[in-house]
């Protein structure tokens, strides 16, 4: 019989620095056939305001109130992250699937949908936003 996996959410403490969400970053980038690579991590992202650890950790995009970011593990490995944030065109409007991307392996199966989309939905409520925007890169 085959082992069900463990799957568990949770908020990035945008505080602190991660060693394991910046390694899953560091990954990430290393998947050049994915277009995504080049936004996932950079050796001097400090300076690098595109890559997630800068937006996450440097940038006001996922500050305060403003955005808040997930990641989903399975069976305790971090396996896919996405945001929601306010939207900068309409302060009513919330912005899901925000920098979304999810390990090869576990990609095709609803992760996003069935476990992180209802947290963002959730928040925007819990905010009073009027509606949710799904925001996904073609790649």
């Amino acid at each position: 019989m085959a082992k069900e996996n463990m799957i568990e959410t949770e908020i990035v403490n945008k505080k602190t620095q991660s060693q394991e969400l910046l390694d899953f970053c560091y990954n990430a980038g290393l998947l050049t056939s994915d277009e995504a690579h080049v936004n996932m991590f950079h050796k001097n992202w400090h300076d690098r305001p595109e890559t997630l650890p800068y937006v996450l950790y440097l940038s006001k995009r996922f500050a305060g109130d403003n955005g808040e970011f997930f990641i989903i593990r399975i069976n305790g490995k971090i396996e896919g992250i996405s945001g929601v944030q306010v939207s900068n065109f309409d302060s009513n409007v919330a912005m899901g699937g925000v920098r979304s991307f999810i390990s090869p392996e576990h990609r095709a199966k609803m992760l996003i949908g069935h476990h992180l989309l209802p947290l963002q939905l959730a928040w925007a409520k819990q905010r009073g936003l009027k509606t949710i925007l799904l925001s996904f890169n073609e790649y």
